[in-house]
């Protein structure tokens, strides 16, 4: 009997170490750092950070790939990784040098926790607090019962609220649209509802919001003709999620929802509203976390006080001096302002914060006037 309980004694602690064992995952991962005025030590620092953050974001991205279907997921904020031993249990450094005089470079093979993960935040929360938590208003104009089209301003829909509710599910932050509704121009929140970017954008920045979400949602009854008659509802619903700050349409979803037979054209009409916006709600939130988690996003650039030659050097600058800028796009320049797009993997805060460290390399001086998450207003100083 002794024997016994020693052998399954032994077969226990084999399957807590085995399950301890699957918790740890090992990677090996290169991380990079910027030298400044010659400090290589704050270099090195910083070229650590950047591969212990890298070592987390591939066990991260395993984890979003199997548990909420999100591919390539490449950036973890500093905010959320500042206390990586939460994550990483132990690294060893195999590599370490400078690459140049501007950059230091790390590899370390890192031993991640994969339960610490898990533990402390799933995998879409990490991504909504890497986006800053972003706030949503949501305006839709509503056809329903067969009653005419309705806009909704200083109140929510049905609809609506079914929308927040799932979207506030999800872990999004969705403003009350009552808090502003005595400065609220409606004509402007009508052209928003009807497509206008402009006024999208207005009615996001007087709410506070990241992203405006705004669409059409159609329902009513109609006799089937089959089976006796009985009556079936239909609803058709279209939204799209605008970027405040840069006017980009980021998610759009369209799905339609029959279900029969029904009592009554409202009662049927609410249920039909039931099941399908979890389904349009699940789809967008899909999209969103796939364009941010994707390892690249556009960031906006205006730059003002600038003359045509002032334009080229500074997106050659951006080109050549800015690290994770993969493409640099040319979009217009009209009256002393220019419009330039970057395709990085950086936000526009940290584009901001390189260019500051990088004042004494640029080709002029330029005083930051504006940031937010996606975009930049800068403007050219004269000496």
């Amino acid at each position: 009997m002794k024997r016994v309980l020693a052998i399954l004694f032994i077969i226990l602690i084999g399957f807590v170490w085995a399950e301890n064992e699957g918790d740890i995952q090992e990677v090996t991962v290169e991380g990079y750092g910027a030298i400044f005025q010659g400090e290589k030590l704050i270099g090195r620092d910083a070229a650590i950070k950047d591969a212990l953050r890298n070592a987390v974001e591939q066990v991260v991205g395993t984890m979003i790939s199997s548990e909420s279907k999100v591919q390539n997921y490449q950036l973890i904020s500093d905010e959320i990784y500042s206390k990586s031993q939460g994550f990483v249990e132990k690294y060893e450094i195999i590599e370490d040098k400078p690459k140049d005089s501007n950059t230091y470079y790390v590899k370390i093979k890192a031993l991640v926790s994969k339960n610490g993960i898990k533990d402390k935040l799933t995998a879409l929360h990490l991504i909504l607090v890497q986006q800053n938590m972003p706030r949503l208003v949501i305006f839709l104009k509503q056809n329903l019962y067969g009653n005419g089209w309705a806009n909704y301003y200083d109140r929510t829909s049905i609809a609506e609220e079914l929308l927040e509710k799932e979207f506030i599910n999800k872990g999004f932050v969705v403003l009350d649209k009552t808090q502003r509704k005595a400065n609220l121009d409606r004509s402007i929140a009508q052209s928003a509802m009807e497509g206008d970017i402009k006024s999208a954008q207005a009615i996001a920045t007087l709410y506070g919001a990241d992203y405006f979400l705004t669409g059409t949602v159609v329902g009513n009854v109609k006799v089937n003709q089959f089976y006796g008659g009985f009556l079936s509802a239909q609803v058709d619903m279209a939204i799209k999620a605008i970027k405040s700050d840069t006017g980009q349409i980021v998610a759009s979803e369209t799905k339609h929802k029959a279900l029969g037979p029904v009592s009554d054209k409202i009662t049927g009409t609410n249920k039909a509203l039931e099941l399908l916006i979890p389904e349009m709600v699940e789809n967008m939130t899909t999209n969103l976390m796939s364009k941010w988690s994707s390892g690249s996003s556009y960031v906006h650039i205006t730059l003002k006080n600038i003359n045509y030659s002032n334009y080229g050097k500074f997106v050659n600058f951006l080109r050549e001096r800015i690290r994770m800028v993969d493409k640099v796009y040319k979009r217009g320049f009209t009256s002393g302002v220019a419009e330039i797009d970057l395709d990085t993997k950086k936000n526009a805060e940290e584009i901001a914060e390189e260019l500051t460290l990088r004042e004494s390399d640029l080709p002029f001086k330029i005083e930051i006037v504006d940031v937010t998450s996606s975009a930049l207003t800068l403007k050219k100083v004269n000496q």
